[in-house]
């Protein structure tokens, strides 16, 4: 890397100001990409060899680094592509399945449904296996807190949940 940057430096003084000045900021914008860090630093020495053979495309942008940045995201992308073409080409791509705006929708209102199912067979409950059941579900304490805190045996909690368990289950049915 070091003998690269001597020979660009011989050859395109201004470039490799601008190139020491943002290659941090380009690393961490890769990163934030998804890239890894390898395929942005040959990203980032891909841009500035074309940069060097063309020092006006760098030196008349009015902002460098907003240039840079749209400039790297473009290579990495172009590359990025490359690899997946490539993947597909084999075989071996793990298909990522987005869900669309109506799945979304379906699961929230399920999501919501069973909310209001849970309430409502909380509310069939007395008022000891509710707070037993907040404890040890929503609270996440052990049976042997809860003992402790309401003064019965953790056999007598264990009860309680089993019997307000089967009481829920019996209002889903």
């Amino acid at each position: 890397m070091k003998h690269l940057q001597r020979n660009i430096k011989q050859e395109c003084n201004p470039v490799v100001d601008i190139f020491e000045k943002h290659y941090n900021t380009l690393i961490f914008f890769g990163r934030n990409l998804g890239a890894d860090k390898v395929l942005i630093e040959d990203c980032i020495q891909d841009l500035f060899l074309k940069f060097c053979e063309n020092e006006s495309l760098i030196l008349g942008a009015h902002n460098p680094q907003a240039y840079l940045k749209s400039s790297l995201r473009r290579e990495l992308l172009k590359k990025m592509d490359k690899k997946v073409t490539h993947l597909d080409a084999s075989a071996n791509v793990l298909e990522i399945s987005v869900p669309s705006y109506e799945e979304l929708l379906i699961n929230q209102q399920s999501s919501l449904q069973e909310s209001l199912s849970v309430k409502e067979a909380l509310s069939q409950l007395s008022k000891s296996q509710k707070t037993i059941m907040t404890m040890r579900f929503y609270r996440s304490m052990s049976y042997e807190d809860i003992a402790a805190k309401l003064g019965i045996t953790k056999r007598t909690v264990y009860n309680q949940v089993h019997d307000a368990m089967k009481k829920m289950k019996a209002n889903f049915s």
